[in-house]
């Protein structure tokens, strides 16, 4: 059985299902915030893509502070 493969730039829903790293609700949380990188597309700007390895590297980031903050 093959295991989809995460695109590049996925959705929010792709990424939450796929990606491993959080929740769908966290990430629209994020979006909300402004602090989720990628960018909106479609004639109306209302659907986002999530840059897969910016939020990887952001992430990472954010755990290394919490571990130097303890």
């Amino acid at each position: 059985m093959k295991t989809k493969e995460l695109p590049r730039f996925p959705t929010i829903r792709e990424e939450a299902r796929f990606g491993n790293t959080l929740s769908e609700h966290e990430l629209r949380l994020m979006l909300k915030r402004g602090e989720l990188p990628g960018f909106y597309y479609g004639e109306s700007q209302k659907y986002f893509k999530i840059n897969h390895e910016q939020l990887v590297e952001l992430l990472n980031e954010r755990s290394n502070t919490k571990r130097e903050a303890s």
